[in-house]
């Protein structure tokens, strides 16, 4: 079977200059334009090509631009600064070894040699022992973001809930949002030992012995904490920094209560002074709450770009929870046998762990060796940089660098399900046609966008990950896929004049030639006219972004990329979208020279999309087709990122077919399993 039959080998995007390349030469091509397979070939000319593109239907330049593409160009001010600025936002998801596992009381680590951190005891509260779990998480957060900001970045510890909600938690002196392992002891100050209160006992307020007991110990708890706060004020003293536990050493001595002869109340004292006690540990923590959130709201970046309904916590580093990475070994028995085998020991002298963990007949586990880790499943998240600003990529520098030189992240593999996603956004807001214009390129060229990235995420092993033009709802539909929604739009009959705006603007800025039909599959050609149908933004983001733009979480098929956004012709900002375009093609990874890499490519396909005229976006789709062109010509990127990839793509050998690897093909070496310190390549390779 030749090349052009075999459904697998056929030409799926455009990067050939020639009908007969195999796709071998194709995947040697995209990495690699100075390879040219016609060296040992008879040469041809574009003329030789059948068929060809008729050049009387190619629209000439300056043609249809008066009604488009200029309100969508960047302008700039009196500054030079632009004024449509590209934003960005970056979800780092990373494995962090958190503290070994525990035997008989002593926590063993696996990696004594390594001397990043790694957890051995945390302090709790005894009031929020049923919050350890969660402490321990809002523990380590707390720990990285203290990292982050000592490399200049602005990190805010937010007030998130984190499970602790459900489980009594109360912020305290003592451990609050903040809280960090060895973190200084809080002194309170000693002018606070001087206060005392004295209350008079009226058994004269109440009708009966019981309504006076209860209105004076409620009158002599109000003026107690009234006393005490006042102190506070008078003496310059932080409220947030006095401890529970100092509050309750507060002798009775310090609790006066005075009373009519023979009308003594040891008993009601006793309650009364308990009652202040909890008042005043109440009073502290929602002090403590206030403080940390002016803390928090004062984390400010200098990059950030301030986004009309934003969320006020994208304004600094931030980090959370996100305990997706690790799949249980119930429910994916296969995985976790695989996992097991993606291990092996080259010095076993440097790890620390029980015989039983190991495969005597090999250098290799029985057991997942990850077990004898507790991990941390993070998501640092920065703040809504400018793309362009000169110090974003060097603020991803520092932030990776940050982590790997302080702890111990796990390599990537994949059987940790961890991401990579960047969220671009438009300062003045995303346009219909910008997004149409995007949607073609991206359907066009996903296929080959997969190669530069880990060929798992790409292979359907990954829920969280999958492709549009399979995947979409746009897709699916066309493919006949039953739906409670109807994603489809039936404009053609029902509004026939938009409709045929509509397709006029398409055939504006997509050709119609045999080359663009030859080497475009007939789904993605059919999902694309699909795109042009819409007349809203709400409507094609609902269309491309399986569960919709705000989401449904239940939805586990996400796919490449989402349309974070609403609106007609404009997109709209509110706080339940983020009016971006989410791609979460990447693995997760904290090579920041990676990520550069990766969002520049992303940038380019954006800016050109926004500011391509009608003439250089139909152009460019058709030398995609034709190959004649490349890409990176058509769209601008950097020759040094299309190097960088080349130098990490294998050019189809060992049956990956062209798909970026690690230098461990996958296969962890448990002896020294955590990213090298620094913020390049994670495995240490140049």
């Amino acid at each position: 079977m030749s090349a052009e039959q075999d459904p697998v080998l056929r030409l799926h995007t455009s990067f050939r200059r020639e009908l007969g390349r195999t796709r071998a030469e194709r995947v040697l091509y995209f990495y690699n334009p100075e390879f040219d397979p016609r060296r040992n070939r008879t040469k041809r000319t574009r003329a030789d090509e059948e068929p060809t593109e008729d050049p009387t239907k190619r629209p000439k330049t300056g043609e249809n631009e008066d009604n488009e593409e200029s309100q969508e160009t960047q302008e700039s001010d009196e500054s030079g600064r632009p004024q449509n600025r590209t934003t960005v936002g970056v979800e780092f998801e990373f494995l962090l070894a958190q503290e070994g596992h525990s035997s008989k009381d002593v926590n063993i680590d696996p990696h004594p040699e390594d001397n990043r951190f790694l957890a051995t005891t945390l302090e709790i509260p005894q009031e929020a022992m049923g919050a350890t779990y969660y402490m321990r998480k809002l523990a380590i957060r707390n720990e990285i973001l203290h990292q982050i900001r000592q490399c200049n970045l602005a990190a805010a510890n937010t007030v998130d809930d984190w499970g602790l909600a459900g489980v009594g938690f109360i912020a305290t002196p003592e451990f609050g949002w903040g809280g960090r392992y060895n973190q200084p002891e809080v002194v309170t100050d000693v002018k606070l030992d001087i206060w005392h209160n004295r209350f008079f006992w009226d058994i004269n307020v109440g009708p009966d012995v019981a309504s006076t007991n209860r209105l004076n110990r409620e009158a002599a708890r109000a003026e107690m904490l009234n006393e005490f706060d006042q102190f506070h004020a008078d003496n310059g003293l932080a409220l947030h920094e006095t401890t529970h536990q100092y509050i309750d050493a507060i002798s009775d001595e310090r609790l006066e209560f005075s009373y009519a002869r023979g009308h003594k109340r040891p008993a009601q004292y006793r309650a009364a002074r308990t009652e202040f006690r909890e008042s005043a540990k109440r009073e502290v923590s929602r002090a403590m709450l206030e403080y940390e959130r002016e803390l928090e709201a004062s984390q400010r970046d200098p990059n950030f770009v301030e986004v009309p309904q934003a969320m006020a916590k994208y304004s600094a580093w931030t980090c959370h929870g996100d305990e997706t990475q690790l799949l249980n070994p119930v429910h994916h028995p296969e995985l976790h046998q695989y996992t097991i085998d993606s291990y092996r020991i080259s010095q076993l002298d440097r790890i620390n762990i029980p015989p039983s963990y190991l495969n005597p007949a090999k250098d290799g586990f029985v057991q997942d060796p990850r077990e004898a880790y507790e991990w941390f499943e993070g998501e640092l998240v920065s703040p809504i940089m400018d793309f362009n600003h000169h110090d974003t990529i060097p603020a991803i520098q520092r932030a990776c660098a940050a982590l790997r030189d302080n702890f111990r992240i796990h390599k990537p593999m994949s059987t940790i399900h961890s991401g990579l996603h960047i969220h671009f956004g438009m300062e003045q807001g995303w346009t219909l046609l910008h997004l149409k214009k995007f949607t073609t390129l991206w359907l066009i060229l996903e296929e080959n966008l997969e190669k530069l990235h880990r060929r798992d995420r790409s292979d359907g092993s990954n829920a969280y990950v999958s492709p549009h033009r399979t995947m979409s709802p746009i897709a699916q539909q066309l493919r006949g896929v039953a739906s409670e929604y109807d994603y489809l739009t039936d404009i053609e009959t029902t509004d026939p004049t938009a409709y045929a705006a509509n397709m006029r603007e398409m055939g504006q800025h997509i050709p119609s030639s045999t080359l663009y039909n030859d080497n475009v599959e007939e789904s993605v050609r059919n999902a694309v006219t699909e795109v042009w149908k819409y007349e809203t933004i709400s409507k094609l983001a609902s269309g491309i972004t399986p569960g919709g733009a705000a989401l449904d979480i239940a939805n586990l098929h996400t796919s490449y990329m989402r349309y974070r956004m609403e609106g007609d012709t404009l997109s709209v900002p509110n706080n339940e979208v983020p009016s971006t375009i989410e791609i979460r093609m990447m693995q997760g990874t904290l090579d920041a020279d990676h990520i550069a890499h990766w969002m520049r490519i992303c940038e380019r396909l954006v800016i050109f999309s926004r500011d391509s005229t009608a003439v250089e976006f139909f152009n460019g789709i058709s030398d995609l087709a034709a190959g004649s062109r490349d890409l990176q010509d058509i769209i601008g990127i950097p020759a040094a990122t299309m190097d960088w990839f080349r130098s990490r793509v294998p050019q189809g050998s060992d049956g990956q077919d062209g798909y970026f690897r690690y230098p461990d093909n996958d296969k962890i070496d448990w002896s020294d399993p955590f990213m090298v310190p620094g913020y390049g390549d994670t495995h240490g390779h140049a």
